[in-house]
């Protein structure tokens, strides 16, 4: 999707690949964050709020 907040429009994936190069790989592909690993291995714990509470937030 490219465009304003009003005018939102698809393009091609290869339109988006050769626009946007790595970025538009990116975007394109379905991703998961975690901090499972790093909790496990080292023990971190998390000490503020979660992804989706900051997306939600919008403080950025």
């Amino acid at each position: 999707m490219i465009g304003a907040p009003d005018r939102v429009v698809s393009i091609p994936k290869e339109h988006a690949l050769s626009a946007l190069g790595v970025m538009g790989w990116a975007m394109s592909i379905s991703q998961r964050t975690s901090g499972r690993k790093a909790m496990r291995l080292l023990g971190w714990q998390p000490r503020r709020r979660t992804l989706l509470q900051d997306l939600a937030q919008g403080d950025y």
